[in-house]
Order: C-alpha cells, then sequence, then structure tokens
C-alpha cells in the first residue's frame, strides 16, 4: 500500500480488503441469565500485520496472533463489534462490491438494536433474528 493515500483511496483500499477478506456476522452472545442477546461483528484474518494494524488504525477493535500448526504462516485476526462494526460500515459502503448487501443488512441491525436493553422487546428480537437469517444466507458458501 502507498504511504501516502488520500483518505478516500484508503478507505477504497480497506473495502477491497473487507470484500476480499471480511467476514460479518450476526451471532448469539453467551448466555446471561437465561437470555441470549445478538451481536454484529466484522473479522479479517491476513498474514499481512502491517495490513491488520492498518485496519486496527482506522476502525479501533482488536488483533490476534494465531498460530498454525506445520509450515504454515502465522495469521493475525482483527475483529470489531458494536458500534465500530455500524462506523466502519458506514464509511465502508460506497465502496463494497461484494460484500455491500450483507454491510446493509449489519447496518439494519445495528440501527435497531445498538444502544437498547435486552431482552428486546416489541418484536425487535424477531426482526433481529430475521436479520441474522439474512445474513446467513448470503454468507453461506458457493453463494
Amino acid at each position: 500500500m502507498k504511504e501516502n493515500m488520500s483518505k478516500e483511496e484508503t478507505l477504497a483500499y480497506m473495502a477491497g480488503i473487507i470484500d476480499g477478506e471480511g467476514s460479518i456476522t450476526i451471532s448469539f452472545q453467551q448466555e446471561k441469565r437465561g437470555y441470549k442477546p445478538l451481536y454484529c461483528r466484522l473479522t479479517i484474518s491476513n498474514i499481512s500485520k502491517d495490513l491488520i494494524e492498518l485496519l486496527k488504525a482506522n476502525f479501533g477493535g482488536s488483533i490476534m496472533l494465531r498460530t498454525r500448526k506445520g509450515n504454515r504462516k502465522i495469521m493475525w485476526d482483527w475483529a470489531i463489534s458494536g458500534r465500530n462494526v455500524k462506523d466502519c460500515l458506514i464509511k465502508e459502503i460506497p465502496f463494497l462490491l461484494v460484500k455491500k448487501q450483507q454491510a446493509d443488512i449489519a447496518l439494519r441491525f445495528l440501527n435497531i438494536s445498538l444502544g437498547r436493553k435486552v431482552p428486546y422487546h416489541n418484536g425487535m428480537r424477531e426482526q433481529l433474528l430475521s436479520l441474522r437469517e439474512q445474513l446467513m444466507v448470503l454468507n453461506k458458501r458457493g453463494i
């Protein structure tokens, strides 16, 4: 990556990484008092530590080192959730091609769920589960 890229070029570059390497998911958190809240997460794994650090510098989140067996290269994992996903996708959605539908579903999910107390009420959980199912269909391999 060029050192002197503009902000727009950097966002476009990172959108390409999200399109090619990213995973946008809606999952259940661990059970809390008999209830399983839902959360949204964006993850990217790559062998380039510099790339993963660029993502963290721009969008926050956490980095984990994943060692692998045999002669396989070390893998770096970057992850964000909640408001960080929303902030990231709002900036990236104009540049996304492959993951644009997933980003749109994730943003709809986050617009409903962020800042809400759980357990959800007034049909909100059903809306969130429906969005999760839509995202799972798009994320299936081969589609």
